[in-house]
């Protein structure tokens, strides 16, 4: 599983950079409070700026496209969206589509 949130500190720049899959309000400001005259950068949800700024020394796991596919998958068979957090449409045109989108992923 990739990790979901990260900081990156570069003490020698003065530099933070932080990335985030999920919603922070108020996060980015808070740093730059924390750390005045730091240049702080949200990355959205772009781990690999990290990983990039790292040199190899920060690994994570290769991506899972076929878990992820399966978890999408199951989350449409229970009614779901993705996220859990809003209900797909209802239409069963609309699930067969996403069903069909699925499989040709696969």
């Amino acid at each position: 599983m990739l990790p979901d949130s990260g900081l990156h500190l570069d003490v020698a720049r003065r530099r933070v950079g932080v990335w985030l899959s999920r919603w922070s309000k108020g996060l980015v400001p808070a740093l730059a409070e924390l750390w005045p005259g730091w240049t702080v950068t949200f990355w959205g949800d772009k781990y690999e700026e990290q990983l990039a700024l790292c040199d190899d020394l920060v690994a994570v796991p290769p991506v899972n496209h076929a878990g992820a596919l399966d978890e999408l998958e199951s989350a449409v068979e229970k009614g779901k969206g993705p996220l859990g957090a809003r209900r797909m449409p209802t239409e069963q045109e609309e699930w067969e589509a996403v069903r069909a989108a699925i499989a040709a992923l696969r």
